[in-house]
């Protein structure tokens, strides 16, 4: 395995975003408990559904999993068939978010993609700690490949998307897809993504990521609560050197699927992001490396929501489009 290199931290060029200091006001406090976390979760759901976006049609289901019945939601586009297929990994630090926390984004990516959407609840930490929501993903993964058909969608033109935790448990399907021959992806959605979970058992301080000190507290996501959620994630640390935990250690070749990756410029996690990017890079993996400056972690959407997150979406899906339509065309990128 190999490590990355650091990466210059982000420089303060742009004041927050109105919108983003708007999401500071109901940012999770610091110190909160995980109960609590949770119990935010519903309120958070309802706070979202006046951006929701009709789709074609919903469907609640559980598929087989490897410990247990897995929930998932698939949505169904308007568009013609056969579309594409997006499997989409909530967010929440492993431990929260849920299918209810992020329908609104499966909604929009059904809309902006015209695309299938499987939208999984994997097995959430500390409960059920590493592996077991990479391999509730994965299931999730073999089980909309072989759908595909029944689904609408073209089994050739596959993404996995996520964002932050979400984020690391997409960049590790693209990679257990490469190397467990698992379905040929034609695309992966990295928004705001963990991808050193190694960080979360290093002094905050680090010189290979900057960002985590300088980003590390006052814009909504901090540092410290990175490495309590990645500490229930891993209750091992020897497991952070898998990667499948920490993708941005996989082997350097080629072949994993094309990549679009977003971060955002007073986000601990600026830096992991893109230096991901540059490893891709080096490795021959086409990336489109999209960063908002004025931005917080999770500023991203709703599509009906207005400023610097609106924008972030709108242009990320055409960027995503790019990478799908290509596949498509067979046209390099």
């Amino acid at each position: 395995m190999t490590s990355p290199k650091g990466v210059k931290g982000p420089r303060k060029t742009m004041p927050l975003d109105p919108a983003c200091e708007a999401m500071l006001a109901s940012a999770v406090p610091p110190d909160i408990s995980l109960a609590e976390f949770r119990a935010l979760e519903r309120a958070h759901a309802a706070s979202l559904r006046p951006f929701s976006q009709p789709v074609a049609d919903i469907t609640d289901r559980t598929i087989p999993g490897p410990g247990c019945e897995i929930p998932i939601r698939v949505y169904a586009p308007f568009a013609s068939r056969p579309h594409p297929l997006v499997v989409l990994l909530h967010g929440g630090g492993w431990i929260v978010g849920s299918i209810e926390t992020h329908d609104v984004m499966a909604r929009d990516l059904c809309v902006a993609l015209g695309a299938a959407v499987v939208s999984v609840e994997y097995r959430r930490a500390p409960e059920n700690p590493f592996p077991a929501a990479i391999d509730d993903a994965w299931a999730a993964l073999l089980w909309a490949a072989a759908e595909a058909g029944a689904l609408g969608a073209d089994q050739g033109h596959i993404a996995v998307a996520g964002d932050s935790a979400g984020g690391n448990l997409a960049a590790a399907l693209a990679i257990r897809a490469r190397d467990g021959g698992g379905p040929s992806l034609a695309a992966q959605l990295l928004i705001h993504p963990v991808v050193d979970l190694a960080a979360a058992f290093h002094p905050v301080a680090s010189p290979l990521y900057p960002s985590r000190t300088a980003m590390g507290e006052g814009f909504g996501a901090t540092s410290d609560q990175l490495q309590r959620y990645g500490r229930m994630y891993l209750p091992d640390p020897n497991q952070a050197r898998d990667s499948l935990a920490s993708p941005i250690l996989a082997e350097d070749r080629p072949g994993l699927a094309p990549a679009v990756i977003v971060i955002a410029e007073y986000d601990p996690l600026h830096d992991e992001g893109a230096a991901y990017a540059a490893k891709l890079r080096s490795a021959g993996v086409p990336v489109i490396l999209k960063r908002y400056e004025g931005a917080i972690h999770g500023a991203f959407g709703p599509a009906k929501s207005s400023g610097l997150p609106q924008h972030a979406f709108a242009e990320t899906m055409a960027d995503l489009n790019v990478l799908l339509s290509a596949r498509r065309t067979g046209v390099a990128v």
